[in-house]
């Protein structure tokens, strides 16, 4: 077995390998070549820990399971949120274990980024992100890849503390990415100010209500909503899924189904669950003109475990090209 930890997943793994991996597995999950089971939730009350169990394959020859976990507080030394993912490549004979965390980050944002490089306003200069947390670096992150025309980042979030550093720290990291593009990040006052005038906002927090009103919008902007996963918790206004002249999920079973923001819109009858699109199908036939290009688009990503699974994939298979890692024996040897 191969353990890769997570700068081995880094030296190999990045949002342009990220962006690759989620237009895969999309794909082919739109086209019926992933098996997804719903995931598991489940949480350790003593702990205060909620569990994330999921298992995928894809193209029939790939398997693999992640454990994503989150701590309300602090457990050193465990991250308060991170995954473990198992691969099984039969292809490459091998099995791998390796940390999650860095590719659920970036898969994540990948997913709004390439959803981004289909339904965002022509020319969009701002975008707007409510949360300043892990997720919210790499919603930045990824939309900066997939727009080349973004220069201003404003960012909100609740405690104005640890706001300030991280809009400190993507200034650093987007000015070493990309040193030839003048991009400027800077603190919202509220989530209105942040909203105002942005072509893409994002909402990438906690909460269970949603933190984007809907007459905060601009008239033509795509709304995303990355940090609710339940379908009892909303980030999105029902009003903006409501009105939208297109919504598109990651999957049906996750981002349709898995999900308030957009389930309660459709239970309340606000929105046909057939006229939803699963971002597969939006990347599979990226030139259909049919897709509105103006007003309020939304997009509603939980995550799903083919996107982890192609991208653990890469990871492995880069790997052990490269030598990286550490291979240890666990099974008996009574087969060879």
């Amino acid at each position: 077995m191969l353990i890769l930890g997570a700068s081995d997943v880094a030296a190999v793994f990045g949002m342009a390998e990220a962006f690759a991996a989620v237009r895969e597995a999309a794909i082919a999950h739109f086209r019926g070549e992933t098996v997804v089971p719903p995931r598991g939730a489940m949480g350790l009350e003593r702990s205060d820990c909620e569990l994330l169990v999921m298992p995928g394959v894809v193209g029939g020859e790939v398997f693999g399971l992640k454990l994503w976990y989150a701590f309300a507080e602090p457990r050193e030394p465990l991250p308060r949120s991170s995954a473990v993912i198992l691969l099984l490549d039969p292809v490459s004979r091998v099995e791998v274990v390796l940390d999650g965390g860095v590719i659920t980050d970036l898969r994540t944002g990948a997913m709004t980024g390439l959803a981004a490089a289909e339904l965002a306003p022509e020319g969009t200069r701002m975008i707007a992100v409510i949360g300043a947390g892990i997720q919210a670096r790499t919603q930045i992150l990824a939309l900066v890849h997939a727009l080349d025309s973004v220069t201003e980042v404003r960012v909100c979030a609740r405690r104005h503390g640890p706001l300030a550093e991280f809009v400190e720290a993507m200034r650093a990291e987007l000015a070493t990415a990309y040193p030839q593009r003048m991009i400027s990040v800077v603190a919202a006052a509220d989530p209105a100010a942040a909203c105002q005038g942005a072509g893409v906002v994002v909402a990438a927090t906690t909460s269970a209500t949603p933190v984007i009103d809907d007459g905060w919008l601009d008239p033509d902007v795509l709304v995303c909503g990355v940090g609710s996963h339940s379908p009892d918790t909303a980030e999105l206004d029902p009003a903006t899924v409501a009105r939208a002249g297109l919504v598109v999920v990651d999957t049906y079973g996750g981002g349709l189904d898995g999900a308030g923001d957009i389930s309660r819109v459709v239970a309340a009858g606000l929105l046909d669950r057939a006229e939803v699109l699963d971002l597969g199908a939006l990347l599979a036939d990226s030139a259909d003109r049919s897709r509105p290009r103006g007003g309020v688009r939304v997009f509603k990503s939980v995550g799903f475990s083919a996107a982890d699974v192609v991208s653990a994939r890469l990871v492995a298979r880069r790997a052990i090209e490269l030598g990286l890692g550490t291979a240890i024996e666990i099974h008996l040897q009574r087969d060879r």
